[in-house]
């Protein structure tokens, strides 16, 4: 486990059914169509693919590559000017080809190494809903 990316109070997902699987497990959970196959990010209730509504979550190694990325320098939000520059990522996963999945990328040294095509590993930062008392674990990413 790591420490979560963006500051304490930062809006935290809202978790739904179908979401729940991705947001709990402390493992890189995919949702899959068990009528075509269909792997889906970010899960739903029904498959964009077939629009089927037999939907399962498999596994993923929790490797990938980063497909694309941004680096913010302007606060949106006061919560978020502490933190700033700070990274947004789109990461291809190495076992779902062309399932893309958003992130951060949370190593100390992120600024001088971040690019397209760089691996990535998945881990989790911890944290507990204010709302529900529900502990989620947020997937972050950590450079190969």
């Amino acid at each position: 486990m790591s420490t979560r990316y963006l500051p304490t109070g930062w809006t935290l997902p809202a978790i739904t059914p179908w979401n729940r699987p991705f947001f709990t497990a402390a493992q890189l959970l995919i949702q899959v169509c068990t009528s075509c196959e269909g792997a889906q990010h970010p899960p739903l209730d029904f498959c964009h693919r077939c629009q089927g509504h037999d939907l399962d979550y498999r596994a993923a190694a929790g490797t990938g590559v980063i497909d694309n990325f941004s680096v913010v320098h302007h606060a949106g939000s006061a919560m978020l000017k502490d933190v700033l520059p700070y990274n947004v990522v789109l990461v291809e996963l190495s076992d779902f080809p062309g399932l893309l999945v958003l992130g951060n990328v949370v190593d100390e040294d992120w600024h001088e190494r971040l690019q397209v095509g760089a691996e990535v590993r998945v881990e989790f930062a911890e944290v507990t809903d204010p709302d529900t008392g529900e502990l989620l674990a947020l997937p972050q990413w950590r450079l190969s």
